[in-house]
């Protein structure tokens, strides 16, 4: 057992403890990232310690008592996401992640992205049935992270000269 904020006790293996560890997994996967960003690009270390603060506030929201509001909008992840593609060229075909180490970073990152965005949706859907409610903001925030990701991972891949590795 453990004890979660506002006296909770949930057994090691609850699915709540499951999500929070994925978004923690997903952080670090983040600060990896940030780690090997080419130094050119500072501005994508202070949009990433943003994204890194957010999944904390995330995690406080989905551990704290039953109720706790989470409202963060993926607004400043879609504008990025907006900003980087007009310079990508159009995908044709399936990428294979790799690239530059930051890109392969940041390839990595998506995918436990995508991890927590499962957990959160069936923590949401375990919580319906005991009428505890999880936010919605989490899953569409970790929907958009997700996108920011993968664009981030070609816009690196470009940047350094690596381009995006295809399957075609």
């Amino acid at each position: 057992m453990t004890d979660l904020p506002g006296g909770r006790r949930v057994s090691k293996s609850h699915p709540r403890l499951e999500v929070l560890g994925a978004i923690d997994e997903l952080n670090s996967c983040i600060g990896l990232l940030r780690s090997v960003l080419p130094g050119s690009e500072t501005s994508l270390e202070g949009e990433l310690r943003t994204v890194q603060e957010t999944l904390v506030r995330i995690s406080s929201a989905l551990c704290g008592p039953p109720g706790t509001a989470c409202n963060e909008s993926p607004a400043v992840l879609e504008n990025a996401i907006d900003r980087m593609e007009k310079k990508l060229p159009p995908l044709r075909h399936f990428l294979l992640p790799g690239g530059h180490p930051a890109a392969s970073a940041a390839h990595l990152a998506r995918t436990v992205c995508r991890r927590a965005e499962r957990r959160v949706a069936d923590l949401a859907e375990l919580e319906k049935e005991t009428a505890e409610e999880v936010p919605r903001g989490p899953v569409a925030f970790l929907n958009r992270l997700s996108d920011y990701l993968f664009v981030l991972a070609r816009h690196l891949n470009r940047i350094t000269g690596n381009g995006d590795d295809s399957t075609a």
